[in-house]
């Protein structure tokens, strides 16, 4: 959910999953992207939001980070794992 701040174009996002064992998987929102931003516009605004189709249910203890090339908007650890 974008919660606050300036809006970012979509098409420059990317969501980064790291495993507990630290292998990263990087989407962007290129065709066969898992990710689903709602709206399905072309800005990422003040109360959207982006699902990532991870593929696989995540265990815990993942890291997912949304930024673009530029800068780091969220990181954060998926609860459930090592600490």
């Amino acid at each position: 959910w974008h919660k606050g701040g300036d809006w970012v174009r979509t098409d420059v996002l990317k969501v980064i999953v790291s495993d507990a064992g630290g292998m990263p998987a990087t989407y962007t929102l290129k065709s066969e992207s898992p990710l689903l931003p709602v709206p399905d516009s072309q800005a990422f605004d003040l109360n959207d939001n982006i699902t990532v189709r991870y593929g696989k249910p995540l265990a815990g203890g993942e890291e997912v980070v949304l930024a673009t090339d530029r800068a780091v908007i969220f990181s954060g650890r998926v609860g459930g794992g090592r600490p």
